[in-house]
């Protein structure tokens, strides 16, 4: 029972007490004839036992709304604490997918390091907890085993033979076999941002306050 129907009883029985109370008052001075001291004596007892009635059922009431409020702060906390769990997770797996999106930035500019791909290893290195199997495969075999390091290799490769002088005819069909194939690696990194979208999609959006954030 809520407030406004248990005002709605306090109400009814208020009418109610007063016509019993003035019936009770004809019927001890009329008709059982007491004198007024016993018949005010009566209902003072009648009263108090009503009252006291009122006090119990207000107590009732009031603990009842006590309760109802500690179970709406408990669940309140705990949609909260729901809350944050969601966002902190979708922080977590946002700063992955940051970090493969950058692979793939990097190598399609040509602008990739041993240093880089350090800084890669250490943001994906909780991948294998956010994420599930085919994720995390994507990750370090797509990513690092056949994008990252034959980029890198490729990269050494001109550059350790880019400072040669002079260069032999081995060491420029070499080098020129090197840019290629980087050339054609960094030409590839186009294609690859729709695939890499789809597959993190799924895992990039958590829900709160009835919206998502993707």
């Amino acid at each position: 029972m809520d407030d406004k129907s248990y005002k709605a009883m306090f109400v009814f029985l208020g009418m109610l007490i007063g016509a019993s109370l003035a019936g009770v008052l004809y019927l001890v001075r009329n008709r059982i004839g007491l004198p007024l001291t016993d018949t005010l004596l009566t209902l003072a007892i009648i009263g108090i036992s009503i009252v006291q009635a009122l006090t119990s059922i207000s107590q009732a009431s009031s603990a009842r709304s006590q309760a109802s409020t500690a179970l709406d702060s408990a669940h309140a906390s705990e949609r909260q604490a729901e809350k944050s769990l969601k966002l902190e997770l979708f922080e977590r797996r946002y700063a992955v997918f940051r970090a493969v999106e950058q692979v793939i930035f990097g190598t399609g500019l040509g602008k990739f390091t041993s240093r880089d791909r350090d800084a890669f290893l250490q943001n994906c290195g909780a991948a294998l907890f956010l994420f599930p199997k085919h994720v995390n495969t994507y990750i370090m075999r797509r990513v690092h085993d056949e994008i990252l390091m034959p980029y890198l290799k490729e990269t050494t490769k001109i550059d350790r033979l880019s400072v040669r002088d002079p260069l032999s005819i081995d060491d420029r069909e070499e080098l020129a076999d090197a840019i290629t194939r980087r050339s054609i690696l960094m030409l590839s990194m186009h294609d690859e941002f729709a695939p890499l979208n789809s597959l993190f999609e799924p895992y990039l959006k958590v829900h709160i306050f009835g919206t998502s954030l993707d």
